[in-house]
């Protein structure tokens, strides 16, 4: 039998409970909803899902609704968390005394985890113990998705480490206290919360058959990436809102103009490139906390990998000499990396005194880890679709002093990726990754049916149309319907010369010049107006009195021939004045921020742009870079005495005279 949840609305108290857990506006009204709508005739059996962005503070608001449900008499709530990593973070979050503790309760739960049973226990066993004014804690049952999920065999380990020997502890007896998977399906007010809800779709059928199994009186999801076939979302604050309303970093993207490779070179240069980022980023933090007065902050890189050998070579990499030269400065989490020394580690990233500056991870770390100092984000060897998703840029989202600073370097998060700048924004998925769908509005179908029917309708009528179809007026006639909010995104604006005559406008476009959409109608006749008239053929006939008669006309032929040059001819002072003009200085990366508002085109805008070094270059191979070079000119005899003058004099002189110690790619260039 299914019950409903037996909670009230309660303005009042809904205020309260906001202004103690310092809720933001976009929580505030998700937890106004959720509680209007357990309040109303809602289905126990679907999952209420409120789409938050990353970095929105999902986490606040579970607090806060736990808290709201402890005061309307709910005694346990079940919080379901997608593995390991979340669920350690969650039981922080509702553990006084931890530094990640979410204080704003008066009365914190009592955590119930897999490793611990004891506050069920004692619970089962004798009165309720009082706390905080002599009031009823309530039970927060913590456990990720594995531990819930029957086991194949009841029977068997329940110490263990394996997934069913998690699996069979819920379900298992226990002397002191009894089945604990059974008490949970026998409470009448369970509310079950799904962090990260988007894991446990319909495709989680494991899942779904425990939370059917369970029979909550309710059950809630918290996500930023919400299927809205599938979801019955009841609230939404999107990541461009987010972003928008500075709760968030502005994501920026770094990039080189010539892009980067796909060799390990490449994947080298985009790593220095990122931690030159990190170490401007870091100046920037330390002097924002020095004259603010607030704690140390590490700026941290985020790398994220194709798989575990390719994180292994990375981590490697930048635990060298050339990188940070120390092995504790690079944490690496993946499947084959996630011991407790590391999830200690990745626990305490954002504290003062942590040692990690780099996080290298294989996808692992997309849900729910919620550090607020990662400040650059790389992607090495991801393919286009994996390269800026929400959930994988939404690791670096999060406010590092947790509110805007003013600070350019401090509110944005920068993006290097292997895709060029172009690359990126032109992709079809380009709303998807950068989590902006939501700004684009969908084209109503109804206008495109009414569209066809205008196409039909004005074929025989050609003059009634020529106007309001010409290429200049597509997009720009006053007398158009307006498009939609940000319709036409991929397509650009409409130049003067484009082929769009004889287009029946669906929407036109706004007065920024973007696109509409439009039907064409395809005829057999020629326009009647500005088209080309049909010419007569004219035959051109010889006079037959010169048929005979031939000419020859003088013709000039020109060349250029330069003389070959004599290489010992060029000094050694020559060779010298040559050899100081070169330099080794570094690139420069250009930094865009990606700007998105409701009804508004994607665009960028420029940001400052940053210096970075080069690329280095054994100087065996420059020398034999500068040799080809000099024997490919023209000018040059190919010859093997010249090759030989070439490389034992002419460059290693060159060489010898430049003003830097060490070649790299910007010089040789």
């Amino acid at each position: 039998m299914v019950n409903k949840l037996n909670i009230s609305f309660d303005s009042d108290m809904l205020e309260a409970i906001s202004s103690e857990f310092d809720l933001r506006t976009p929580n505030k009204a998700a937890l106004r909803q959720l509680i209007f709508t357990l309040d109303g005739d809602y289905d126990p059996t679907v999952m209420q899902v409120l789409n938050l962005a990353t970095g929105v503070g999902k986490t606040y608001l579970m607090a806060a609704f736990v808290e709201y449900l402890r005061r309307q008499g709910v005694g346990s709530v079940m919080i379901v968390t997608p593995g390991k990593t979340v669920q350690s973070k969650t039981v922080q979050n509702f553990t006084p005394g931890s530094p990640r503790y979410i204080a704003g309760s008066a009365v914190p739960p009592e955590v119930v985890t897999p490793q611990d049973y004891s506050a069920w226990v004692f619970r089962q066993n004798g009165p309720v113990r009082l706390a905080f004014g002599r009031e009823v804690p309530m039970l927060a049952f913590i456990f990720n998705i594995q531990q819930l999920i029957a086991p194949k065999d009841v029977e068997g380990d329940t110490q263990g480490r394996t997934q069913d020997s998690m699996r069979r502890k819920p379900r298992r007896f226990d002397e002191n206290a009894g089945v604990l998977f059974d008490y949970l399906k026998g409470l009448d007010d369970l509310v079950v919360i799904a962090d990260e809800s988007h894991l446990y779709g319909s495709s989680a059928v494991a899942f779904n058959a425990a939370l059917r199994e369970l029979d909550p009186a309710a059950a809630v999801g918290l996500t930023a990436s919400v299927d809205k076939k599938k979801d019955h979302g009841i609230y939404e604050c999107p990541i461009y809102q987010a972003i928008r309303d500075k709760y968030v970093k502005a994501p920026v993207l770094a990039f080189r103009k010539s892009g980067y490779g796909t060799d390990e070179a490449s994947e080298e240069q985009q790593l220095r490139d990122a931690l030159q980022l990190r170490q401007i980023k870091q100046s920037h933090y330390d002097s924002y906390a020095l004259t603010e007065n607030r704690g140390h902050v590490n700026a941290v890189v985020f790398v994220v990998c194709s798989d575990v050998a390719h994180a292994t070579q990375v981590a490697d990499l930048l635990r060298t000499p050339e990188y940070f030269g120390r092995e504790d400065a690079v944490l690496q989490v993946d499947s084959q990396h996630e011991d407790d020394l590391t999830q200690r580690r990745l626990n305490e990233l954002d504290q003062a005194d942590s040692p990690v500056l780099a996080v290298v991870s294989v996808n692992k770390l997309k849900e729910g880890w919620d550090v607020k100092n990662i400040a650059v984000v790389v992607t090495l060897r991801a393919m286009a679709s994996e390269v800026l998703t929400q959930q994988t840029m939404g690791r670096g989202l999060r406010l590092p002093f947790g509110k805007y600073t003013g600070v350019w370097q401090i509110d944005q998060l920068d993006i290097i990726a292997h895709q060029s700048f172009t690359e990126l924004l032109n992709a079809e998925n380009v709303l998807q990754q950068f989590g902006l769908e939501e700004a684009i509005a969908v084209l109503d179908k109804t206008q495109v049916e009414a569209a066809i029917r205008k196409a039909a309708e004005s074929s025989t009528d050609q003059s009634a149309s020529v106007d309001s179809m010409t290429g200049a007026g597509f997009g720009e006639s006053a007398s158009a319907p307006s498009c939609g909010p940000g319709w036409g995104l991929a397509g650009g604006g409409a130049s003067d010369g484009d082929a769009r005559s004889g287009m029946v406008p669906v929407s036109g476009g706004n007065s920024a010049g973007m696109p509409g959409v439009g039907v064409r109608e395809i005829t057999d006749t020629a326009p009647e107006d500005g088209a080309e008239q049909e010419l007569e053929l004219v035959s051109i006939y010889r006079n037959p009195a010169f048929a005979d008669v031939t000419y020859q006309f003088p013709v000039t032929m020109m060349t250029v021939q330069q003389p070959s040059i004599n290489l010992s001819e060029i000094s050694d002072e020559d060779v010298e004045h040559a050899a100081r003009r070169v330099t080794s200085t570094g690139d420069v990366l250009l930094r865009k921020e990606i700007i998105a508002a409701l009804g508004k085109k994607l665009r960028a805008e420029d940001r400052e742009s940053a210096e970075v070094d080069s690329v280095h270059i054994d100087e065996a191979d420059a020398k034999d870079a500068l040799v080809k070079l000099v024997m490919n000119m023209p000018l040059v005899p190919k010859t093997e005495k010249s090759l030989r003058y070439v490389a034992t004099f002419l460059v290693p002189r060159f060489m010898k005279s430049v003003t830097f110690a060490e070649w790299n790619v910007k010089s040789l260039d």
